[in-house]
């Protein structure tokens, strides 16, 4: 699950609501398949959801491809800080939670968040043996705003206005 953002979603045996949503979870998992991890996550909400002849029959009449964890203890779920089903947590690909959502699913909305995580600028380097997954404006942060006072710098010598605005906003491109 590392180096890639991962949407967590809780549900439930016993969760009419998370039936209906599974067909749209499938749709993140082939819209996004190669960019995101998608880990699905069943919690009791009775006893009967403790059954795990019942939690399998659900998974393969829903046809959910994705893996399953089932924290029957709500290990996980308490970890979360979590009692909704269905719940979606997303985290970026340095494992940072970046978006919840709880109860119906905004599918849209989930998709924008989703979206705004994969286009975050980020690298992932070495540092002996350890990957670490980090933004690439942090990493070369001192080096874009060197670029950014030579671009302004150019600016000012230039006698045509219209490069000159051009050479401006790559340098504000630089610093966001």
């Amino acid at each position: 699950l590392i180096y890639k953002p991962t949407l967590v979603h809780f549900w439930s045996a016993s969760c009419d609501e998370c039936k209906d949503i599974f067909s749209q979870i499938d749709d993140f998992r082939d819209n996004f398949k190669d960019e995101l991890n998608i880990v699905a996550v069943h919690i009791p909400t009775s006893e009967g959801d403790k059954n795990l002849e019942v939690i399998e029959k659900t998974v393969k009449e829903v046809n959910m491809t994705e893996p399953v964890f089932i924290d029957n203890d709500l290990k996980l779920a308490n970890a979360f800080e979590n009692e909704t089903v269905p719940a979606y947590f997303v985290f970026d690909m340095k494992g940072e939670l970046r978006h919840i959502q709880t109860s119906k699913l905004d599918e849209d909305h989930l998709r924008r968040e989703v979206k705004k995580i994969l286009n975050q600028r980020s690298i992932v380097k070495r540092n002996g043996n350890k990957l670490t997954a980090l933004d690439y404006t942090e990493e070369f942060n001192e080096e874009f705003e060197n670029i950014a006072k030579e671009l302004e710098a150019a600016s000012k010598t230039s006698t045509n206005k219209d490069f000159n605005e051009y050479l401006i906003l790559q340098a504000k491109a630089l610093r966001e």
